[in-house]
């Protein structure tokens, strides 16, 4: 065996023996209790298979082997697949009209693989024979279908052996087996006449007995064997008697050949059908790390296209449509000790390779695109919402709630500044702990999920607004009920900006498409204040309220530029002398320097810049030291510490002298397109980023406890771009070490050589 914490998967005798052994997993037995049609007595469902018993027939349902799928080559057009040859049209029983129908919605389904059914049914035989379960296993099945758990069924017991008796008279029918070879003994009693079996094959497209003994049955997608039987007697002393014989083959009807035999004894007839050598789910599985303990217990991941992978109950996660898998057999391959999915409910995820510890902890490291990828204490995890508190030395996602989804519009409380709220285009989240937890708020009343704006009432965090393509919406209770603002005059189109009066907190502005609107009595009554001296009202995206003050009021358009108002918004005057830059009469954002309010920031839409005034708007000076050309400024924040500004698809710059030059303030920040920056009300070294959804691949590292119930820790590794975690191993100290590739710029380096 393998030192402790060594992965084997280069030693070929290891990886023969694994490969040799998942097929020698034992088979078991459900028992039908309303789960299927009421002919079948047993099923069993398994990698690339599924088998069903009934009173006198077995039938197996094996899937097409999956090939790479046409439609995703470069320039292939996918080829049209035919309908199912060898159907017949004969009455069939209730069981082969329920395989039947599954076979049909297979074919209706182009994400579920076309299949060959084969049935080798017992001719002439009892229809009401004896039935039980032998050798009980100890996983249970359940069936939650469907929201009424009145139909729902639990704890279906499982079994090693399917028991049938007197299918004929004096004979007993017994399946079992592994996942590769299902074997049914027939047991002849004393004086019993084994004359009376015979079997008809269905569904196999040709049959054939071959010189050696065995059937060979063509299938439209493969072979499957019937091997020759073993047929014996045992003696008094508990030694078996070899008795000669075989299969009789007429068309595609099958007896038993015998050779002479004690007639006064029992005689057992064991036929074996060969068909899978394989674990999976049939639904292109791939095994790409293995990995074995010092007990000689094998591990191996990889990935599976399939919701049937064999898991096992008490596992960390039972069932998935895909995803990555961790399988940990005996050191015989005769069973599973566990078997379970690692993966989110959406996306790809693939496990490449795997390392085990002393303590029989298994460390996992592939790559995954899944919004809702399992984390546990990771260094990053799939939400957008960052969060710094030095200043955007470093950012980190460490947050749960929030995943797979951008976040158009932040903000936090000023009384509370633990409260928080977010607009994504899954719904209006909360969080009470300063964003480490977010959970999604019931939304009552709220009209589509695409906003662009949150303010947040200064005196009570529980009142909140929301600025939508086309409205105004406010909340009381913190985002679970919500109403409409429709006073007159108040004629919205899509708000971009809502603001408080830091004076006054009953006094607040909105910017929409369609001008600037004003309120004094916290939303009651609304004044339009559109006097800017231009034929149209201009499209306001962002205004913001001298804090020294409060008569003073900026508004920044997307065609006209900056106006400045002294009067509260009742006059406006442009302000754009010396306003510079690629989009000079675009402003998406504006703040103001905390030290200084004559000292003005914007940030510019379109291809982007940033221009600063030292005099209250008066005049500009375009700022270029850092500040990437061609790209939009998202969003600004302004505290003690510096300047922040979210440039499209480069994150976030950062000033710390009044401009003179920017530079990057990304560390930890896996999203290069930030759409909103927003200050903490109290703290100047803590900002926080809403992000958009990049949806590229990232590295993960897993570690799963020993008995493979749970998590220890689960994190995403990465940067902006594809990661991929290609091998992975643990150091006696319990330290993981991964390798594998980035095509990141920002990926997370520390004490690097590169």
């Amino acid at each position: 065996p393998a030192q402790d914490g060594a992965p084997v998967a280069s030693d070929p005798a290891a990886r023969t023996r694994v490969a040799q052994n998942f097929g020698k997993l034992p088979l078991s037995f459900e028992i039908n209790k309303g789960q299927i049609d009421q002919s079948v007595k047993f099923l069993s469902h398994g990698p690339g298979y599924d088998l069903f018993l009934t009173a006198n027939e077995a039938v197996l349902r094996v899937p097409k082997p999956q090939a790479l799928k046409a439609e995703k080559l470069p320039g292939s057009t996918a080829p049209k697949e035919g309908k199912e040859s060898g159907a017949k049209k004969e009455p069939v029983s209730a069981n082969e009209q329920a395989a039947k129908k599954e076979t049909e919605t297979e074919a209706a389904d182009p994400n579920v693989r076309e299949g060959t059914v084969l049935r080798l049914k017992l001719l002439g035989a009892n229809a009401t024979p004896q039935v039980e379960g032998q050798e009980e296993l100890p996983g249970k099945v359940n069936y939650f279908a469907g929201n009424d758990p009145a139909k729902w069924l639990r704890n279906i017991p499982t079994y090693r052996k399917a028991y049938f008796k007197n299918v004929y008279p004096g004979i007993d029918v017994v399946y079992y087996g592994q996942q590769q070879e299902l074997e049914y003994d027939l047991i002849v009693a004393p004086r019993a006449n084994p004359k009376l079996i015979r079997f008809s094959i269905e569904g196999a497209e040709k049959v054939r007995l071959e010189k050696s003994g065995r059937l060979t049955l063509t299938l439209k997608h493969g072979e499957v064997s019937l091997n020759k039987p073993v047929i014996y007697q045992v003696a008094a002393d508990g030694s078996r008697r070899e008795i000669k014989g075989g299969y009789s083959l007429n068309g595609n009807e099958v007896r038993f050949k015998l050779a002479s035999f004690d007639s006064s004894k029992p005689l057992v007839i064991d036929p074996i059908l060969s068909y899978s050598t394989l674990l999976g789910s049939g639904s292109s599985d791939i095994a790409l790390g293995i990995a074995i303990d010092s007990s000689g217990n094998a591990f191996v991941t990889g990935s599976t296209e399939g919701p049937n992978f064999p898991t096992t109950a008490g596992s960390f996660k039972v069932t998935s449509n895909r995803g990555a898998f961790v399988s940990k057999l005996n050191a015989n391959g005769t069973s599973l000790i566990y078997s379970t999915y690692i993966s989110g409910n959406s996306g790809i995820t693939t496990g490449n390779s795997i390392a085990v510890d002393s303590a029989g902890n298994a460390h996992v490291t592939g790559s995954t695109n899944s919004s809702d990828f399992p984390t546990l204490n990771g260094l990053k995890t799939t939400s957008t919402f960052f969060k710094t508190t030095d200043s955007a030395a470093n950012w980190n996602n460490r947050n749960s709630g929030i995943t797979g989804t951008s976040i158009n519009a932040l903000a936090v409380g000023t009384n509370a500044p633990n409260t928080m709220y977010a607009a994504t285009f899954d719904g209006f989240f909360r969080s009470t702990d300063g964003g480490t937890t977010w959970t999604k708020a019931t939304g009552n009343g709220l009209q589509g999920t695409s906003s662009n704006a949150i303010a947040v009432d200064p005196r009570n965090a529980s009142v909140v607004y929301l600025g939508t393509f086309g409205n105004l919406f406010k909340t009381t209770d913190g985002g679970n009920n919500w109403a409409l603002v429709s006073t007159i005059p108040l004629n919205f189109n899509t708000v971009s900006t809502i603001v408080f009066d830091p004076s006054s907190a009953s006094t607040m502005y909105v910017g929409a498409t369609n001008g600037v609107f004003k309120s004094t009595d916290s939303g009651a009554t609304w004044i339009t204040q559109n006097n800017f001296s231009i034929p149209f009202a201009p499209n306001v995206r962002a205004i913001v309220v001298d804090p020294s003050a409060a008569l003073t009021v900026y508004a920044g358009t997307t065609n006209n530029g900056l106006f400045k108002s002294t009067n509260g918004g009742g006059v406006w005057t442009a302000m754009n002398t010396g306003m510079g830059g690629p989009s000079p009469t675009f402003i998406n954002s504006i703040v103001i320097d905390p030290a200084n309010t004559s000292t003005i920031y914007t940030g510019h839409g379109s291809s982007g810049g940033i221009n600063k005034s030292t005099n209250g708007g008066t005049s500009w000076t375009p700022l270029t030291n850092g500040v990437p050309s061609g790209f939009q400024i998202n969003a600004m924040a302004a505290t003690s510490t510096g300047i922040y500004a979210a440039v499209s698809n480069n994150g976030v710059i950062k000033t710390t002298n009044g401009g003179a030059n920017w530079t990057p303030a990304n560390v930890g920040l896996w999203s290069t397109s930030v759409n909103v920056l927003v200050r903490h009300p109290s703290n100047a070294s803590t900002l926080f980023a809403g992000a958009v959804n990049t949806l590229s691949d990232d590295a993960f590292v897993t570690k799963l406890n020993a008995a493979g119930s749970g998590l220890l820790f689960s994190t995403l590794l990465g940067g902006s771009f594809g990661d991929t975690g290609m091998d992975v191993a643990v150091d006696g100290s319990g330290n993981i070490l991964v390798a594998g590739q980035t095509n990141s710029f920002n990926f997370p380096v520390a004490n690097a050589i590169q």
